[in-house]
């Protein structure tokens, strides 16, 4: 598996307001914007506030169909292309798919969860992916593979991109959660100190990967919890916003 790093992030300050960790990448831009107590873009914890806050970014990708979906912590996984149209913030799943032969924008938001983005230049496709604890276990990303190749996309093409994420420095969970990740996937999903459980959600997601073939990841080795610059709900036991990992094809 292809795991250097040949996308360079860096901070970035937008126009409209906003700020983020992002890259450039031929025609498309991916980025995940960064903590700010006036840019929380979580419609599910603070509508108001979020919903002005996606139309800024509305206003910076205007010309963009954009796919936001309403995250259910599933393993749904939706499709969409120029004819279904722009669905912002509408559809129960916690991932799409696009074919984006024109200007589109995908994004999810979270707080410890892992936004995995993806995307093939040669094959007009982008896509984003809520990963939680639960939608990893319950096979989002293979339900994800499983599209693209029901699609007829080429898996060797396409570029993943994992976004910041609770990281195994940090990310403690139940010994039962830490069992069951370890037996449906036969890895060590972690470390185990003191009797405490951390999950390394990056570990398996590489299992899944090295299991279905998927050849091209890119890093961005950022944990939330430890790391100020990104909202984290378990370093603000709850009260956190949300950010946003996206992708834009111009």
């Amino acid at each position: 598996m292809d795991q250097k790093k040949f996308l360079e992030f860096s901070i970035q300050f937008d126009d409209s307001g906003f700020s983020y960790l992002g890259t450039s990448n031929g025609n498309l831009n991916i980025g995940f914007t960064l903590n700010n107590p006036e840019f929380n873009l979580g419609l599910n914890t603070d509508y108001e506030m979020a919903e002005k806050n996606w139309f800024k970014m509305k206003s910076s990708f205007e010309k963009a169909q954009y796919f936001l979906p309403v995250q259910i912590h599933s393993n749904n996984v939706q499709f969409a292309d120029e004819d279904k149209g722009s669905k912002f913030y509408s559809e129960e799943c916690d991932a799409y798919l696009i074919q984006a032969r024109n200007t589109a924008f995908a994004a999810v938001t979270v707080a410890d969860c892992v936004p995995l983005v993806l995307f093939s230049e040669k094959q007009e496709i982008i896509g984003a992916i809520h990963a939680g604890w639960r939608g990893l276990y319950n096979g989002i990303i293979e339900n994800m593979i499983s599209l693209i190749k029901e699609k007829s996309f080429e898996l060797n093409d396409i570029t993943w991109v994992i976004g910041p994420h609770a990281s195994e420095c940090c990310y403690e969970v139940s010994e039962d959660i830490y069992n069951d990740f370890s037996d449906k996937y036969s890895i060590e999903p972690g470390r185990i100190s003191d009797n405490s459980h951390f999950l390394s959600l990056k570990s398996v997601i590489y299992r899944i990967f090295e299991n279905n073939g998927v050849n091209r990841v890119h890093d961005v080795n950022k944990c939330t919890i430890c790391d100020p610059i990104f909202y984290s709900y378990r370093r603000s036991r709850g009260a956190a916003g949300r950010f946003a990992g996206f992708i834009y094809k111009r």
